[in-house]
């Protein structure tokens, strides 16, 4: 069969069975559309992912004090806060390369305020964690 006499039987086929062609054309374009999407938000959580990985540095080294026992059961990592500034001094004086160095201070307090109250975590450190860190300020400046 020539290739004339094959599109126009198909093109009669199509005709006589119109609500099966559209169903068919509907299906096929919802499909594609779904494809679409979901590539669409694939690649936005992947650049959203990498953007927070990147921001939390990727030549980042986090030093923290060993664990401490309480009774029979050991606290976890960073449960005693032996380590001070003079620490982290030295261990800029003993490796070379190291371009920000923030010491800090993590502890659990009560912070009061008019509405209310809570227990949580402040966090202590030094005016090299915005760059560190490689975190933007939207208004106004860093601590220095």
């Amino acid at each position: 069969m020539s290739p004339f006499v094959t599109f126009s039987i198909a093109i009669r086929a199509l005709r006589r069975n119109a609500m099966r062609t559209g169903l068919t054309a509907l299906g096929m374009i919802i499909g594609v559309g779904a494809v679409i999407v979901m590539m669409a938000i694939g690649r936005g959580a992947q650049a959203s992912i990498e953007a927070q990985i990147r921001s939390a540095g990727s030549n980042l080294v986090i030093v923290t004090a060993g664990s401490s026992p309480f009774g029979p059961v050991r606290q976890g990592q960073g449960a005693t806060t032996t380590l001070t500034p003079a620490d982290a001094e030295a261990i800029r004086g003993e490796l070379s390369g190291i371009r920000y160095l923030s010491p800090g201070v993590n502890i659990r307090a009560q912070i009061v305020a008019e509405r209310g109250n809570w227990n949580t975590q402040v966090q202590g450190t030094s005016e090299q964690l915005a760059a560190l860190r490689s975190w933007p300020v939207q208004y106004g400046a860093f601590f220095g």
